[in-house]
């Protein structure tokens, strides 16, 4: 994906596992309008959950995009 420096931050609650992805090349892991991330999140879903009976939600962020993402759709709501 053409990420050579980054660093994941991890952060858990009791039913969430939080990613945070600090890298300068975030545009290659977000993708078009977070394809690529929300697709990074779901195989780390699904790889947290394999097998183990207690579901737990997985949230992946890059750059604070979510955050960005969702101010923008605010402001276009």
């Amino acid at each position: 994906m053409g990420v050579e420096d980054g660093v994941v931050e991890l952060g858990q609650s009791d039913d969430a596992i939080l990613l945070n992805i600090k890298c300068e090349n975030t545009g290659n892991v977000i993708g078009y309008r977070g394809e690529t991330l929300d697709a990074i999140q779901y195989l780390a879903r699904m790889m947290a959950n394999k097998g183990n009976a207690n579901y737990k939600r997985v949230a992946i962020n890059v750059g604070n995009y979510r955050a960005k993402r969702e101010e923008t759709l605010k402001i276009l709501a």
